[in-house]
């Protein structure tokens, strides 16, 4: 664990987050930053995952460009 919200891995942006609202919230910018810096085009596909012990969510924004390979 230890990530900090919005770490970029080839075409997906990965992080934590203390609850799925404020992930929805940001989604937006985090995906308008990664295309403006990177150059992602393309549809988006957002998956969750929930840490029941540590009260924390994980996630992670796909671009389109990765979901080809």
């Amino acid at each position: 664990m230890g990530r900090r919200m919005g770490h970029l891995i080839d075409a997906k942006i990965s992080g934590t987050a203390k609850d799925i609202e404020t992930i929805a919230k940001l989604r937006p910018w985090m995906e308008d930053e990664a295309r403006a810096k990177y150059g992602f085009t393309g549809k988006t596909k957002l998956i969750t995952d929930y840490d029941k012990e540590a009260n924390i969510f994980s996630f992670s924004i796909v671009f389109d460009d990765e979901l080809r390979n």
